[in-house]
This record gives structure tokens, sequence and C-alpha cells, in this order.
């Protein structure tokens, strides 16, 4: 009994801070109600959104990318190509004539002929 009155002193004496925690309390359970439903489906919808984004870019990159390769390997196969065609074109030129090649030789290894 003496703890029930020691406890309404502190209460009649405090009473204001109760009524202001009353009130705090009574508003944070008012203000939030309803509000996690909403929040949380516009946080779904929102990382749903950005998942697509993510998803879209990432095609993209890749589009871009293999777009890149292709175009990368066409011209390494054309380059492949002429040069070829350019050796085939400097060996027949040099059966052909006889001092080309000799002189060839001479300057790159100075070998002189006979």
């Amino acid at each position: 009994m003496i703890f029930l009155i020691s406890v309404w002193n502190f209460i009649k004496k405090y009473w204001k801070a109760f009524v202001a925690l009353l009130i705090f309390i009574l508003g944070a359970i008012l203000g939030t109600s309803g509000r996690r439903t909403r929040v949380l489906e516009k946080d779904k919808e929102a990382l749903q959104k950005q998942n697509s984004d993510f998803q879209k870019g990432v095609t993209n990159i890749i589009s871009d990318n293999k777009a890149a390769v292709l175009n990368a390997e066409e011209k390494r196969d054309r380059l492949k190509k002429e040069a070829d065609k350019n050796s085939k074109e400097k060996a027949q030129s040099l059966k052909k004539d006889g001092k080309k090649i000799d002189n060839i030789l001479q300057d790159k290894y100075n070998l002189k002929k006979g």
C-alpha cells in the first residue's frame, strides 16, 4: 500500500511529463497506422522499377558489346585479307624481278650476289 501511495505522489508531482508521454505514444500510434503498408507498397514498386531499369541497362550494354565485338572481328578479317593479298602481290613481284631480291638481301643482311 505504501508503494502505491509513493507511486501516486510521484505521478502527481510529474503529471505533465506523464501527459506528454501519453500524447506522444498516442500520436505515434495514430500517426503510423496504415502508413506502413503504403510505404512498403511504394518501396516494392520502386524496387521493381529499379530492377527493370537495371535489366534494360544490362541488356543495352550487352547488345552494344556484341555489336562492337562483331565490328572488330569484321575489321580484323578484312585487314587480314588485305595483308595476305599484299604479301602475295609482293611475293609475285619479287619472283618476277631478281634484282629486287638481291637488293633486299644486300641491304638487310649484307649478302652479296655470287
